[in-house]
């Protein structure tokens, strides 16, 4: 009955038992339920009987409170709530009581105080588990365990009892864990620590939440202790109170995010070039609509939805709308041919697709709908958008994202590169890319700013539009035309404040040339489809030309020997890989590739290599895949080798990207032919009709032969380096 405490015993397969009580509010359920850990070192004046007072406090703020009631040690009070196992085994057994009490398992908040709050983190980052965690409180840090054998007393008792059942090393091996890394993509964590505290030092709370990022609060209790964090008369507890409120409303899912960052709906989010403008809440009113329309044609949670469709606000705006309904987007490049399209269409098999033949008539559809979506439960590993990537196989895979990869990445990147509702940006990037469609569109949204909304890039449009803006994200195509146009000047930049440059390297003499005629440094980021944005040079550092600046907070870079997987020293090049919550989930009905490319501890391979300066600045080396950026658009060499080995005339061909002075790189095709004379401009003309038009090479060269290793395989570095130099006259 509410208001009854219920005690349970439960038996592990052993003599040995853990007991748990679980204490009910006196307000009817379901009731949202506190898991309560102490600390490491609990001295009798704390032990069981102060658990149980915190957890009468926090029943009282209507919650039910599952506390284990801990094993004694000797004569001791205090002691660890048994061994891993049995944390886990009391904590899962919360999924047969809650059904006897009307407990709500869709809203379970682990609690721990001191090294307690190190075991809720090691509990959350566990696979599997019966029962969800949806928030993590950590109460006076997360004290090391190990800190407590050096201490010699009943803490070190302590220790020993929570290692019964578990081998040594296998707790080390945990315990020298970054507690950061055993953090679930998603859910929030709440630090509440005392600036007095003289065990656990304040400074370890901040680390942790400047490392954690988006997913962190840190909130200070001005003059408090270590212990006063648990007393019902302190104001920490006010701030418990708070923040178990707080924790109980925050989204979880990216719609809902969006929804909650709409803090100003009337507020300009889009200026289009024809003349429209849309606030935010017109923006959400749009998607709404098109969600219930894309409901009317069948779509439902799970099912993909393909769009092919020139840039507009609409087009822009399916991308929500599926996030809002709990579908999977899949953004299609408006130059891929009829081939390439249904190659992507027969292995996502969307339940809808729209292309411009039939976008009128959906749209149609769309002005006779509601803007009011019901909700759809949906969490941060919920699918969201499936991306196509290839390698240079040629066989293209889709890398699928889910809720928690796009708000993680867009949050971090409010934070780092200092958006707020005040900024505009110059959007001119094409929306079926990673560029566009997530990192521009997502920041500007998550930041209540707002976007002047160009179907293409212009650089006299662009130039003509800098007075009005604050930041301008683009491809080095943008800088390299920019920077030679007249009206270019410092006088006309006195609004801006940002230049961000990515998908393909800059050239450091664009760089330079850039900031000498305006004196802004453009600030060059790394990213890529599987993890949105890793790297960036910082904000208000030195921004270095050349490199793509350092990891991103709550994102681990590392570079590694490819041969070994060891990690390399600054200097040395080797291969990068990423791990984070913007890691893509996996590849799309492709488990072996994903197996493949994402390490057992997370890390995803990204095929790229380089190599770290001393100060942490990551350099791109070149890529393992041989794959070529040319204006921001991948080139997988493999698929177009495949059609230019399909002419007679051509005996083998081996495509290769150069540096092109506006592009990037330019897509260079070398062949070794059957005759001596062959069309090159036929070439081109005939393979235009085959690939897109980024695609085509923008040479063919014949040779006599390929340069090959001693094993045959062609050696395209040689090939690069000949011919690096053939778009800088």
């Amino acid at each position: 009955m509410p208001g009854d405490a219920a005690d349970y015993r439960l038996s592990y397969g052993s003599d040995a038992l853990q007991f748990g009580e679980l204490r009910l509010p006196k307000s009817r359920g379901p009731h949202r339920i506190v898991v309560f850990i102490h600390g490491g070192c609990w001295l009798n004046r704390f032990g069981l009987d102060h658990a149980r007072i915190v957890s009468r406090a926090i029943a009282d703020l209507g919650y039910a409170v599952w506390t284990p009631e801990y094993r004694r040690i000797g004569d001791q009070g205090g002691g660890w709530p048994g061994t891993f196992d049995d944390v886990v085994a009391s904590f899962e057994a919360l999924a047969d009581i809650a059904p006897l009490h009307g407990l709500d398992l869709n809203h379970v908040v682990v609690m721990g105080h001191s090294a307690g709050g190190h075991l809720a983190l090691w509990l959350a980052g566990r696979k599997n588990l019966k029962v969800k965690i949806h928030g993590i409180m950590a109460l006076a840090g997360i004290s090391h365990l190990l800190d407590y054998e050096a201490l010699g007393n009943e803490c070190a008792a302590s220790l020993l009892l929570l290692l019964e059942g578990n081998s040594r090393a296998r707790a080390e091996r945990w315990l020298e864990v970054d507690p950061i890394r055993r953090l679930p993509l998603g859910v929030p964590v709440s630090f509440i620590h005392g600036d007095s505290d003289a065990i656990v030092p304040l400074s370890q709370s901040e680390d942790f939440c400047r490392a954690a990022g988006w997913q962190c609060t840190l909130n200070v209790i001005t003059g408090g202790g270590h212990f006063d964090m648990l007393s019902p008369f302190s104001e920490a507890f006010k701030v418990i109170g708070r923040e178990l409120q707080r924790l109980k409303t925050m989204p979880r899912n990216f719609s809902a995010l969006v929804r909650e960052k709409m803090l100003a709906p009337d507020a300009m989010f889009i200026r289009c070039d024809d003349g429209r403008d849309f606030t935010h809440a017109q923006y959400w009113s749009l998607s709404g609509k098109i969600a219930n329309a894309l409901a009317v044609r069948g779509v439902a949670r799970g099912d993909r939805v393909a769009a092919q469709l020139e840039k507009s606000v609409e087009a822009l705006a399916i991308f929500l709308a599926c996030a809002r309904l709990g579908a999977i987007f899949l953004p299609l490049n408006t130059a891929y041919t009829p081939t390439e399209v249904g190659y992507f269409v027969g292995d996502a098999e969307p339940k809808l697709v729209i292309d411009e033949k039939s976008f009128g008539n959906f749209m149609g559809l769309v002005q006779d709908q509601t803007d009011i979506v019901p909700d759809v439960r949906l969490d941060w590993d919920s699918p969201i958008a499936i991306l196509y990537t290839s390698g240079t196989t040629g066989k293209s895979k889709g890398a699928l994202l889910t809720h928690g990869n796009l708000a993680s990445n867009a949050l971090t990147l409010v934070e780092t590169w200092k958006f707020t509702a005040q900024d505009v940006l110059i959007h001119a990037l094409p929306i079926y890319h990673t560029h566009g469609l997530f990192t521009a569109t997502n920041t500007v949204l998550l930041s209540g700013g707002s976007m002047l909304f160009r179907r293409k890039f212009d650089v006299d449009d662009v130039v003509a539009l800098l007075p009005q803006a604050t930041a301008l994200m683009g491809v080095p195509t943008f800088y390299t035309r920019l920077v030679k146009h007249e009206g270019l000047t410092p006088e006309h930049l006195q609004h801006m404040r940002l230049f961000i440059s990515g998908s393909a390297p800059l050239l450091a003499e664009t760089h330079g040339e850039f900031e000498e005629k305006t004196g802004h440094a453009i600030l060059e980021r790394y990213g890529m489809t599987e993890t949105n944005m890793n790297t960036s040079n910082p904000f208000g550092g030195e921004r270095r030309a050349g490199t793509v600046g350092m990891a991103l907070a709550g994102i681990e870079v590392r570079v590694v020997d490819p041969a070994s997987g060891e990690a390399l020293p600054p200097g040395e090049i080797g291969m990068i890989e990423v791990r984070g919550p913007n890691v893509f989930k996996e590849y799309w009905r492709n488990p072996e590739k994903t197996v493949a490319e994402i390490r057992p501890d997370g890390f995803f391979i990204t095929g790229d290599l380089g190599s770290f300066d001393g100060d942490g600045y990551l350099t791109i080396s070149g890529r393992g895949k041989d794959l070529v950026i040319t204006g921001g658009f991948n080139v997988y060499p493999k698929e177009v080798e495949s059609e230019i080995d399909l002419f007679t005339e051509v005996v083998e061909s081996a495509v290769i990207g150069v540096p092109h002075p506006d592009l990037g790189e330019g897509v260079v095709a070398v062949v070794v032919l059957a005759k001596a004379v062959f069309d090159e401009k036929k070439m081109v003309t005939e393979l235009q009709k085959r690939l897109a038009k980024f695609k085509v090479p923008k040479r063919i060269i014949a040779v006599l032969e390929l340069p090959r290793n001693a094993m045959g395989k062609v050696q395209k570095n040689k090939l690069r380096e000949a011919y690096r130099d053939l778009f800088s006259a």
